[in-house]
């Protein structure tokens, strides 16, 4: 019997760096719905304890056969790539803590209305691995498999 064995690649050194320096500032939590598989990160400032956000949402969405996301708003200061960061680690994170695997299809829809190329351009068509593209106005991918510690977030369930 052959065995396999999954190739499991790290994310570039930038988003690596960014990783760290997010975790370094921030607190991040995951409130999960387990029987829905729905989960809302929540991110705080270490220092202070405020809440900077909570509306970052995944969610499977069953007739989809995809992970969902529903809604992601960081609101994180503007220094480049933490917006980038915080999404490769929810994402890794709730695709390793429902089972998931490499190549789960996931897709982002809009608030009202389609996303735009300027939006793709400038955010998520940058992000390697998810193979994002724009299909009648939501973006689709699939689940990269990257070498992530995600064990810096707090699990809430609910």
């Amino acid at each position: 019997m052959l065995t396999y064995f999954k190739i499991i690649s790290t994310p570039s050194e930038f988003i690596s760096t960014k990783i760290e320096i997010l975790t370094s500032i921030f607190n991040i939590t995951a409130i999960l719905d387990i029987k829905n598989m729905f989960s809302t990160y929540a991110i705080s400032n270490k220092r202070t304890g405020a809440l900077v956000s909570m509306y970052n949402n995944l969610l499977f969405d069953e007739a989809r056969e995809s992970i969902g996301v529903p809604s992601f708003y960081p609101d994180l200061p503007k220094a480049k790539g933490l917006s980038a960061a915080f999404f490769y680690l929810i994402s890794h994170h709730y695709g390793e803590y429902f089972s998931f695997s490499e190549g789960t299809p996931i897709h982002l829809t809009p608030d009202g209305g389609a996303f735009g190329t300027e939006l793709f351009d400038k955010f998520y068509g940058k992000l390697q691995g998810y193979d994002f593209k724009i299909v009648n106005g939501n973006i689709h991918g699939k689940l990269p498999k990257f070498d992530i510690d995600t064990s810096n977030i707090k699990n809430k369930n609910i």
